[in-house]
């Protein structure tokens, strides 16, 4: 009798181990089949791209900080033992830039772009994004790098897990993120002047035109805007946005705008 109830109760355990394993080999093949999809690569090369950037903004800070410690007389001497090194720093921003991982966050930024001219708003941060990453490659102290990475963090930070989604969804339909970046184009002054600079266009010659323009001393935030656009200067464009200027700004607008000087300046190129 209590052979026979060990082997129902050994029966018993068997089925359900067996009810077990099936589940766990059921589910096994859901986790392979997602971690394959390239909806979860995207996510997560997103998410490793991110981290990687910010990694190295809170670097630059930290050097910066570091920096402002070291003796003024010493520390913008390369050759010093102590001199701040933060190429590591902008070769992972650099690398980021050239990254698929850019494309969806310039989408991302050209969405919130369009969204912010619909809108009627005159300013939106994420416009300056690619900019401002730029500028951290540009040459300078460490502390003047660390302020360009605390911007950018501070960007960073209002970053919900839903936007971040909808960024890993752009690196996945790639498609679809080139044609917001080209729907985004009249909403974006950096493209605006780069792709109206025609061979055959007097337009190629607006960079030329706005510096002569600042030269001359006009009063334009529309002109400062390109000329930030062109020379990477986002301090310039941040105040620019500040007192007005319209990112739909295109070089008809401001050569008719300035007409008289526009006529002067063509007599000085010739």
């Amino acid at each position: 009798m209590d052979i026979s109830m060990g082997a129902e109760t050994i029966a018993y355990w068997s089925a359900i181990l067996a009810v077990v394993a099936a589940f766990i080999s059921l589910y096994a093949v859901h986790v392979t089949r997602t971690v394959a999809t390239s909806g979860f690569q995207s996510a997560e090369r997103v998410k490793s791209d991110t981290a990687g950037l910010l990694a190295a903004l809170r670097s630059l800070m930290v050097k910066g900080a570091l920096y402002t410690q070291q003796d003024s007389k010493q520390r913008d001497d390369a050759s010093s033992p102590g001199s701040i090194d933060i190429k590591p720093e902008r070769a992972v921003i650099q690398m980021f830039l050239c990254s698929p991982t850019a494309i969806a966050y310039h989408s991302f930024a050209a969405d919130k772009g369009r969204e912010a001219t619909e809108s009627g708003k005159r300013s939106e941060p994420w416009r300056a994004f690619g900019l401002q990453l730029a500028g951290v490659l540009q040459g300078g102290n460490p502390m003047s790098a660390a302020l360009q990475a605390a911007r950018l963090e501070k960007l960073l930070d209002g970053v919900t897990d839903d936007q971040l989604t909808a960024i890993s969804a752009n690196l996945e339909d790639l498609p679809g993120a080139i044609d917001k970046l080209r729907r985004a184009r009249p909403h974006d002054v950096l493209t605006q002047v780069l792709f109206s600079m025609e061979d055959d266009s007097p337009h190629h010659v607006l960079p030329q035109f706005v510096e002569f323009l600042r030269e001359q001393g006009v009063d334009d935030p529309e002109v400062d805007l390109l000329w930030a656009s062109s020379t990477g200067r986002v301090d310039v464009a941040q105040e620019a946005l500040k007192r007005g200027a319209s990112v739909n700004v295109d070089a008809k607008t401001i050569i008719a705008r300035h007409r008289a000087l526009w006529d002067k300046f063509q007599v000085i190129l010739r």
